[in-house]
């Protein structure tokens, strides 16, 4: 027979905000995972030191660390959480209908996956899809979602991986941009042509912008001065569509735009950068049915 628990414990959300200081080791960092205020996770860290009358953590400089007593428990505090995550889940997929939790970065979702899920769901009516478009990055196997479509350099041991396709970098443009009759633009163009900035996520901004792209290209030319500058993905984009500019971008995701018109590729090729989209799968859902289902289609779909 298992040990009764004590009748007391310590508040929730102290714990929640104790493990996630611990692992980030970062008031900051833990408050954005938590979605609170710096204040309110060392308030709630100050509140659980007081309640189990020990210090957790100290300051080092711009750091923080555990003391000895603060260390003890953090390996079981992360269990139990885990171990929480797996029986809400249990529960919400105990239910007449299935259903799958999907995380995707706004911009995939945006401009390649909602006109597609469209099949998914004519395909298979009975199965519930939550879509949670965000471009922090999620724990798999800490059973914050099913399913997870990323853009990286490489894989993970950790869940099931099933690559997507590679990523290329294109210059598009709105065709109201290019000379009556024409579908290209010269090199040398780009030297009056208004030019659309966007600061890539994930480390990618300080390789693949236009000074980096024109360079891999072997452009010898110097660009413009000034132009529009986004820090959000699908404003860049519906700028260029716009006919304000042209606009580097995910092949992968103006896929469609390229088909319909929408948009054109004025230099007919681009430069791949390394990253590639990746289908990521927790490892405790990976066999059930409907993220089998969701899985075979979206490969189908990928190879379109």
């Amino acid at each position: 027979m298992s040990e009764m628990l004590p009748n007391w414990l310590p508040s929730l959300n102290g714990l929640r905000a104790f493990d996630a200081v611990a692992r980030h080791s970062s008031f900051q960092a833990a408050a954005e995972e938590l979605n609170v205020t710096s204040a309110a996770v060392q308030q709630l860290v100050r509140g659980l030191e007081k309640t189990l009358d020990a210090a957790l953590v100290v300051r080092n400089g711009r750091t923080l660390q555990l003391t000895a007593r603060g260390k003890l428990a953090t390996a079981d505090f992360r269990d139990a959480f885990d171990a929480l995550a797996r029986g809400v889940d249990k529960i919400r997929r105990h239910t007449d209908r299935p259903a799958l939790r999907l995380s995707v970065e706004q911009s995939f979702a945006a401009n390649w996956l909602v006109e597609r899920l469209t099949r998914f769901q004519s395909a298979h009516p009975n199965i519930d899809v939550l879509v949670e478009s965000t471009d922090r990055l999620i724990d798999l196997t800490r059973g914050e979602a099913d399913i997870a479509i990323r853009y990286s350099r490489g894989t993970t041991d950790d869940v099931t991986v099933c690559p997507l396709f590679s990523d290329e970098i294109i210059a598009v443009c709105s065709p109201s941009l290019l000379p009556i009759g024409t579908r290209s633009l010269a090199p040398e163009d780009l030297k009056t042509c208004p030019l659309i900035h966007f600061e890539w996520p994930y480390g990618a901004s300080k390789q693949i912008n236009w000074p980096g792209w024109v360079r891999q290209m072997k452009f010898d030319i110097s660009l413009p001065a000034g132009g529009l500058r986004f820090t959000d993905y699908n404003i860049a984009l519906k700028s260029a569509i716009a006919g304000m500019g042209i606009a580097l971008t995910s092949r992968p995701l103006v896929i469609s735009a390229l088909r319909s018109g929408l948009l054109v590729e004025p230099f007919g090729k681009g430069i791949t950068n390394g990253y590639s989209y990746y289908l990521l799968v927790a490892p405790d859902v990976a066999d059930t049915p409907e993220i089998k289902h969701f899985t075979d289609w979206i490969l189908t779909e990928a190879a379109c």
